[in-house]
Parts: structure tokens; sequence; C-alpha cells
């Protein structure tokens, strides 16, 4: 928790997609460390929200992951990947040209431009913050996060989990009943955002116990939904 109240949550400039990534990077940089649970296990339906290959998947793919690069990478590690990240957009260009998406590649990249005065704002906030060098970022990135914690769930005493479902109920009812078939109910406090699913029934989610709901009249994305559920916490 202290570490979702020192970064402020989300970033919900990101709405949807590289959002998660953003959230690690910050907190790496600002000398948080990782906890693993290696009894968890994760199902994830890959798309299932914004479809493969649609506008949105890259659009917001392909904005996102810039705002991630330009707002966090320390400036030593910024120039060293820059002609890396000049190879790779080109041939994301290439590639979905092919695939019929170039405008909404072209458009990502139009509005990341566009947003560049809050990522100078943003990324001078976070450089100027942080307590680790670009040297102790490489390294880990070189060792694959040699600092990660790792515990097992008897470990975790207190524990607050934040779930957003979109037209996923069926998904979201696994996911429930895996967290109280983990853990002591009495230890773990879920609460869940929907964001505006069409036909969601969520009344037989009241058998649960420390189980609390909020139901947005829209979708706002799944950054902002985050961010509803920390401050519900």
């Amino acid at each position: 928790r202290s570490m979702l109240e020192t970064l402020q949550g989300f970033d919900e400039d990101f709405f949807i997609i590289y959002e998660d990534a953003d959230l690690n990077m910050r907190a790496h940089l600002h000398g948080f460390r990782c906890l693993f649970v290696p009894s968890a296990t994760v199902e994830h339906q890959v798309n299932r929200s914004i479809g493969t290959f649609s506008h949105n998947y890259v659009y917001y793919g392909h904005r996102n992951s810039e705002m991630l690069f330009w707002k966090n990478m320390p400036t030593s590690l910024l120039l060293r990947y820059l002609p890396e990240r000049a190879l790779f957009n080109l041939l994301s260009f290439l590639y979905f040209t092919r695939q019929g998406r170039s405008r909404a590649f072209l458009k990502s990249k139009i509005s990341c431009f566009r947003l560049a005065g809050s990522i100078r704002r943003k990324r001078k906030q976070i450089q100027g913050s942080r307590t680790i060098t670009g040297h102790e970022l490489k390294n880990f990135l070189d060792e694959t996060g040699s600092d990660i914690a790792v515990k097992s769930w008897e470990e975790v005493i207190q524990l607050g989990i934040i779930i957003v479902n979109y037209n996923s109920t069926d998904y979201l009812e696994k996911c429930v009943q895996s967290i109280y078939d983990s853990v002591d109910s009495s230890s773990v406090r879920v609460v869940v955002i929907d964001n505006a699913s069409r036909n969601q029934e969520f009344s037989h989610f009241s058998s649960y116990p420390s189980i609390e709901f909020i139901l947005n009249s829209q979708n706002v994305g799944f950054a902002t939904a985050c961010n509803q559920g920390m401050r519900q916490l």
C-alpha cells in the first residue's frame, strides 16, 4: 500500500495496456521490491477485452509503450536504447502496414507526441525522485530481477486485491473463488470494479465475505479502475 500511495497509483493517461509495466518501473526506480508468490497461478485471457490486432490493440499498445519509455528510462539508458527503439518502431510500422493497421500505428505516435508536455513533466518528477542509478537499473534488467522477494501465501498476512471486470463474469467467478480457496477470508479484502459490462449480474457474489463492488456507468479504463479500488481499500 505504501508503494501505491507514494506513486499515487496508476497513471490514468494509459487507460489500458502497459499501465502495469509503468507502475512497476516507477516502483523500482523508487527502490521498492517485488513480492513473488511462486505457488500462485494466473489464467490470462490474452486480449479478451480489445481483441488481437484490433485498432485499440495497436493504438494503445504502441502509444503507451512510447509513454513508458520516455517517462521512465533514465537518460543514460534512454540514449543507449534509442537506436533499438527507432528500429523497433520502423519494423512495427512495416508489420502493421501489412496487417492493415498502419493508420492506428501512426495515430498512436501522433497521440504520444501531443502528450509530450505532460510526459516531460512526469519524467522530471520521476527522474528527480528516483533512488537508484541508471547503472543499477540496467543491472537489474540484465539479471532479470535478482532482488525479487519470494514468499508463500502464509506469509502474506494482510492482503487487498483489486479486480477490474469488463464483460468477463465467468472468469471473475473463477478468480474470486480461487482467492477464497487460497487464503483466510479474515486476512483479505477484495474490491471488484466493473467497467460498465453488458448484461452482468453480481448479486450471487454476496455469499463471499469481505468483497465490495464498484459499478461504473462507463468504461473508464483499467488504470482508472485500479485507482478507484486502491482508494476503496
